[in-house]
């Protein structure tokens, strides 16, 4: 894979750590933070907090995208386009419940369901990245020659 492909795909590996850091401290921010509301909050608007994470939300769409139009340009192997397209329907299905539930006043069960997500964007994340690595072909060695005289009848 060509050098700046690779360097794309650290992009969106980092930015997407970066994307579950925000994310956390919306939900520590916010009023599924603890179980009771005698748990302190993080100490800042989780609306801020929630803008934030829409923004880094954002920039790991454009980079997955850009990554699914570069390796279409490099004509690179289907596996690595199969998880840059994994990794765009999962961004697709998160931000969608993002909205939804940042829209309807974060119901439980869809924080429940975009905090998996956040799990099923990292684990797509890095199979896009793992498919960057190139492993030379080997030649295959002469199998070892059975030894006449270790023959038994």
């Amino acid at each position: 894979m060509p050098r700046p492909v690779r360097g794309l795909s650290w992009a969106i590996t980092i930015t997407s750590g970066l994307l579950i850091a925000l994310g956390t401290t919306v939900t520590g921010s916010g009023k599924h933070a603890g179980d009771s509301s005698d748990v302190p909050r993080m100490p800042w608007d989780w609306t801020n907090a929630a803008h934030a994470h829409a923004i880094a939300a954002w920039i790991v769409c454009a980079l997955a995208v850009a990554m699914w139009l570069v390796l279409r340009a490099v004509d690179a192997p289907d596996d690595t386009r199969a998880r840059a397209r994994d990794l765009l329907i999962v961004l697709l299905a998160q931000g969608g419940i993002g909205y939804v539930q940042y829209f309807t006043g974060v119901p439980e069960l869809l924080v429940a369901a975009h905090m998996l997500g956040s799990s099923l964007m990292w684990i797509a994340v890095l199979r896009l990245a793992l498919s960057m690595r190139e492993r030379p072909l080997s030649t295959p060695a002469i199998p070892a020659q059975a030894d006449p005289e270790l023959a038994t009848a």
